[in-house]
């Protein structure tokens, strides 16, 4: 028997190849929260910005208290652990991640906050910044935004599509704070 389900899939029609080549270029100014572990994502304001518009705006002073609707999504993407020494053979360690955990909080005037959250490096222990695949980052912010706000239907599946691949509890910062999506 197949289950239903909310997802999180919402291609914005203006998301093209073009508009990611012209956003790639977007560095972070790195804001940490909590000892470092959490990073504020007003730096990829204005890759959203590109494709809605001012539809919304961020606000990196909102918080949990002040919004409307608050939720995590995992975005995809990898992380550098520049604490560890490079070595001839391997260099930095980077791995690739399909949970980074990414909290949303949205105001009731459509001003909204992303907080992305830190893994611990295998190699030295030491929490690596996340580093979010840019379109599937936007998908999911908009997709999100626009549920929240009522400018589209929430969308429903046949199947459960969760990620299933390996996740280490023990290193996410948002597992251990208690906000992955990882056990939803």
């Amino acid at each position: 028997m197949s289950r239903k389900r909310e997802t999180d899939h919402y291609e914005p029609e203006s998301v093209s190849l073009s508009h990611k080549r012209q956003i790639n270029h977007y560095e972070p100014e790195y804001v940490y929260y909590k000892h470092g572990l959490d990073f504020d994502g007003a730096y990829l304001h204005p890759a959203v910005a590109q494709v809605v518009g001012y539809r919304y705006r961020y606000d990196k002073y909102l918080a949990a208290d002040e919004s409307v609707r608050i939720g995590a999504r995992s975005i995809i993407g990898h992380f550098t652990c520049h604490t560890c020494q490079p070595t001839s053979d391997d260099g930095y360690r980077i791995w690739t991640s399909a949970i980074i955990c990414t909290e949303l909080y949205l105001s009731p005037y459509d001003d909204y906050r992303v907080i992305l959250h830190a893994q611990q490096c295998k190699r030295c222990d030491e929490y690596a910044q996340p580093e979010v695949d840019l379109e599937n980052y936007i998908c999911k912010v908009i997709s999100t935004l626009d549920l929240w706000t009522g400018r589209r239907d929430a969308a429903w599946s046949e199947d459960w599509r969760v990620s299933r691949g390996p996740h280490d509890e023990n290193r996410c910062h948002g597992c251990q704070v208690g906000v992955c999506v990882r056990d939803f």
